[in-house]
């Protein structure tokens, strides 16, 4: 309600102040011009060290130069850091002062309210405001932005902290108007903080005339001050009178309002600050900047900043992308070395790893405990590439591996290193870095010598067998369709003939013998079968005697599927998450699933019947494999889940550094060489596994050409055949009617030359007729 009351006083006091204002007062304003004087109002804070500079360079620039001469008049005004204050004195400075233009404020509640009393009359506003809405140039168009933008200025802010690698830092400044809590809070203030300043050249003839008077006159007015020098303030406020003084004399004008403001918009020369040139009712921003380490009531001038040019220690110095090579800076405290932004981390490791080849804690004494293994070394080598990594140390945890990742969320460590997988449920306490092991999880089995009784069928995969059966048997067909008519022997009854084309077949795969063939069809699909054949069996001699000469092993479960129909028990590693993984994914009951916590707890497993299978995690797969050589097998796919990595809080700043320091030492073999110091599992004697039957697809190509080739040969006997068939039949069809006509032939000849004689006596016979 408070709030709801002020803020009609506000528009009330508004109100008020600009209902004096309007046509009469251009009147005046122009009454006051004609009779030739200049009129510039000031709205500063005089109980501030910035108002005080203003206050000083503004006399200095009056008393000076720039054409002012003496009938320009300086009305200075004192806000009292109010907003109020400040309205009510720029009512008086355009109403009863008439001045032509203002000089100040320097907050944006005193410059929107000077703003909007000057507003009808367009007296120009120079404002020192670190910030301007985009919308105050709309609204108040004689309202102009005397100080640059301070965007840059945040630019030199990143620049400083980027050199000294910080990722957080803290940003102090006042809240004392809206503009702290804008998007650019009061940068000034900010650059100050971290040691930064809108840098001007301090050099120069009309710096040092400006120099040497402002001096003077600071020390006179305000003689208990003990720094005297002019600061960017005093500078700006230097070039403001300079601009309007240079805005009245343009053309020999001095009239002010709308025609004073065009002046000054056209305003175009280097000042004191930089230079001074308005561009949407703004000056443009400075393009260097000062640094300086203030130390207690002094400083030290380290050197410079410019936005797409980077630190230099000269102006005409080498250029650098670090503030470091600009020299030594002296820290709060008299610290020696550059801090860091952090304390020392507390990083948690686990001690109940069963696999010391990846953590290894051991009691060092009584001066605490020491940590090695493959993990610990992986994480200092990836801290080595980052300049900026905090001291740290390592604590051991006894106990749960979830419960260890909770100890980030819980702020009891900063971070945590060992051997601990990436899963999803421990994002809900930490954040993790790209895994720097292989990912996966495999199921091992105990290993059996395969039995060689039946060890003559296991060359080939039962594919092959059958494919060789089939072509076997399609080939001694086609050869038995086509001999069967030129050859006695392979007349007779069907079963006969069956037998006779089975014999045919395997006698021509199994022997160099074959029967002798008549037809040249027959002889081409025989021969390529006879080459295709040779080939199998080279290969199956050659196949078998490896097997029958190499120890081979086979598991003695031959999959997940048996395991589940089997109800077996199973076992994993303790702590982790397999213990949800397993039984929701996988479908194993929770009464078939045991803890193992090391390689030996599995082996006696095995050992005492305890389980039948485990699924164990990559990394120590290849531990656990190496160290009992040829006792157990891995079977099945690999599960990508898991991987080692390095736990972080959510949105720990370090987590990008660290992401990128794992892959320059992936890339570079340190991570490599760390395995084959660490990790790389004993050598085991050669065996060979199940997998060696060789199948059909390395001779698909010979299946597809004597296939072919029998098929082409099948297939022009019987086209042949046909042929023969059709031919008999056609020379058996135009037969008959040429038999025909040459029956009826001579028949015809001899009734039409017969004589037929004119008396026939009844005794002479009548001779038969001849057909």
């Amino acid at each position: 309600m408070a709030t709801l009351h002020q803020a009609f006083s506000l528009f009330a006091l508004i109100f008020f102040l600009t209902s004096g204002t309007g046509a009469d007062q251009s009147t005046k304003t122009t009454q006051a011009i004609i009779r030739g004087s200049s009129r510039i109002g000031a709205i500063v804070d005089t109980s501030s060290r910035i108002g005080k500079e203003v206050v000083v360079a503004m006399e200095v620039a009056k008393e000076g130069c720039y054409g002012f001469g003496n009938q320009t008049f300086l009305h200075i005004k004192d806000s009292q850091k109010d907003a109020i204050d400040a309205a009510l004195e720029a009512k008086e400075l355009i109403d009863t002062l008439h001045v032509q233009a203002i000089i100040g404020p320097h907050t944006w509640e005193e410059v929107s309210l000077v703003a909007e009393i000057a507003r009808e009359t367009q007296v120009p506003i120079l404002s020192f405001a670190d910030t301007a809405p985009e919308w105050a140039a709309e609204r108040w168009p004689s309202l102009l932005q005397a100080s640059p933008d301070k965007r840059v200025q945040m630019k030199a802010i990143a620049a400083i902290v980027q050199s000294w690698n910080w990722h957080q830092v803290t940003a102090i400044y006042e809240d004392t108007d809206s503009s702290a809590r804008g998007v650019i809070p009061h940068l000034h203030d900010a650059l100050r903080e971290v040691n930064s300043e809108s840098y001007f050249p301090k050099m120069g003839q009309d710096f040092e005339s400006f120099n040497q008077r402002f001096r003077a006159s600071f020390c006179r007015k305000y003689p208990q001050e003990e720094q005297r020098g002019p600061g960017i303030y005093a500078v700006q406020a230097y070039d403001s009178m300079r601009t309007i003084a240079l805005a009245l004399n343009k053309n020999g004008s001095k009239r002010g309002g709308k025609e004073l403001l065009e002046n000054i918009l056209d305003t175009d020369f280097p000042g004191l600050s930089g230079k001074v040139k308005f561009k949407n009712q703004k000056v443009a921003s400075a393009e260097i900047f000062q640094i300086v380490n203030v130390i207690g009531m002094s400083y030290n001038e380290l050197g410079y900043w410019s936005n797409g040019v980077g630190f230099y220690e000269n102006i005409d110095g080498n250029k650098s992308k670090s503030m470091i090579d600009l020299g030594r800076v002296l820290w709060p405290g008299g610290a020696r070395d550059d801090p860091n932004g952090w304390t020392t981390l507390r990083i948690g490791v686990p001690s109940s790893s069963g696999y010391k080849e990846y953590v290894n804690v051991e009691n060092d004494g009584p001066s605490g405990k020491n940590f090695s293994g493959f993990t610990i070394e992986v994480f200092k080598e990836t801290i080595k590439s980052i300049p900026f990594f905090p001291s740290y140390d390592f604590y051991g945890f006894d106990g749960d591996y979830n419960e260890l990742v909770e100890q980030i969320h819980l702020k009891k460590y900063d971070a945590v290193v060992g051997d601990v997988e990436i899963v999803a449920s421990r994002y809900n306490y930490s954040e993790f870095t790209s895994p720097y092991t292989e990912t996966g999880l495999v199921l091992i089995v105990p290993a059996r010598s395969s039995s060689k009784a039946w060890s003559f069928v296991k060359p080939f995969t039962t594919t092959m067998w059958v494919l060789i059966a089939v072509f076997t048997v399609y080939n001694g067909f086609v050869v038995w369709w086509i001999e069967r008519k030129g050859c006695d022997e392979l007349q007779g009854s069907i079963p006969n003939q069956i037998g006779i084309m089975l014999w045919l077949s395997f006698n021509t795969l199994l022997s160099l013998n074959a029967p002798k063939l008549h037809s040249n069809l027959s002889r081409m699909s025989g021969v390529v079968w006879l080459f295709v054949s040779l080939i199998i069996i080279q290969t199956y001699t050659a196949n078998l005697t490896s097997m029958l000469t190499v120890q081979r092993l086979e598991p003695t479960v031959p999959s997940v599927d048996e395991l589940l129909n089997s109800n077996a028990k199973v076992g994993y590693c303790t702590g982790s998450y397999m213990t949800e993984y397993l039984p929701r994914v996988l479908k194993f009951k929770l009464e078939n699933l045991k803890k193992y916590g090391s390689a030996e707890e599995y082996f006696n497993g095995f050992n005492n019947k305890e389980i039948s299978a485990a699924f164990i995690a990559t990394p120590y797969a290849k531990l656990f494999l190496g160290r009992y050589c040829n006792r157990f097998i891995q079977i099945g796919e690999t599960y990508k889940i898991g991987g080692f990595g390095f736990a972080f809080p959510r949105g720990s700043p370090l987590l990008a550094s660290v992401n990128e320091a794992l892959l320059k030492i992936s890339e570079n073999g340190t991570v490599q060489a760390l395995e084959k110091t660490w990790i790389t599992p004993e050598k085991c004697p050669e065996i060979q596994s199940e997998s060696s039957s060789l199948g059909p697809n390395g001779f698909l190509v010979l299946f597809y050409i004597t296939g072919g080739t029998t098929t082409a040969a099948f297939v022009i006997y019987v086209c042949r055949t046909n042929l023969s068939r059709d031919r008999k039949i056609w020379r058996t069809i135009s037969a008959v009617p040429k038999r025909w006509c040459s029956l009826r032939t001579p028949f015809t000849t001899r009734v039409a030359s017969a004589e037929i004689p004119t008396h026939t006596s009844p005794e002479a016979p009548v001779p038969p007729a001849s057909i």
